[in-house]
């Protein structure tokens, strides 16, 4: 079956698209399961809890740790292998029992993440990204999902300077992944997703 996933800075609306695309589908008699993950998962979210407690660590995001350069290296290796469990057990597995997989966030979130966590700007030409991109590009589409960065401040409530810093990192990403992009800053769900589901029409067949 099918992985289709959406990608994006916070506040983009890719949650409420991945929910309609879920239920459209089962409407239509799919298995349908919703999937996500960004970074620090598992191993490295017990860490980044540790760490968060140390000024070194801390950042203006509350749910995102900022690593020391000379540590870059030992915590890409630690969100790689956090990674792999979340990836087997929300994706991998349900789409080999036979479930469509709708990913509100998937790999392209996963490198976005640590590289601002990093703060590397060459992240994703780093071995274990591209691998993992290579991956992404497996999935059955990819949609990039996206939005002025007052409207992203708006719906999200990050700071400004976070999202643009995210919103760089996806604009590569999604020329990358030659993925399809959906803009929603003046749209409604609704008007946004009969795009998203025209689309995926279109490319599925369905």
């Amino acid at each position: 079956m099918p992985i289709i996933c959406f990608f994006g800075p916070d506040g983009s609306g890719k949650t409420s698209l991945a929910r309609e695309l879920a239920s459209t589908l089962s409407k239509k008699g799919c298995r349908v399961r919703i999937s996500w993950m960004r970074g620090t998962h598992t191993l490295a979210f017990i860490l980044s809890r540790v760490l968060r407690e140390f000024d070194t660590f801390k950042r203006c995001n509350s749910r995102m740790i900022s690593i020391p350069t000379k540590m870059a290296l030992a915590w890409r290796f630690i969100e790689l292998i956090s990674l792999m469990p979340v990836l087997l057990v929300r994706f991998i597995i349900p789409n080999l029992l036979g479930f469509w997989i709708v990913g509100e966030r998937y790999i392209p979130d996963f490198v976005v993440w640590v590289a601002i966590i990093i703060n590397d700007d060459n992240y994703m030409s780093r071995p274990e990204s591209k691998i993992l991109l290579c991956l992404a590009r497996k999935t059955a589409v990819n949609i990039y999902v996206t939005a002025d960065v007052n409207k992203l401040n708006e719906r999200s409530s990050e700071d400004t300077s976070f999202l643009t810093s995210q919103q760089r990192f996806y604009r590569i990403l999604a020329e990358t992944l030659k993925a399809y992009e959906v803009n929603t800053t003046h749209r409604s769900v609704e008007r946004s997703f009969q795009e998203v589901d025209s689309f995926i029409r279109l490319k599925q067949k369905i």
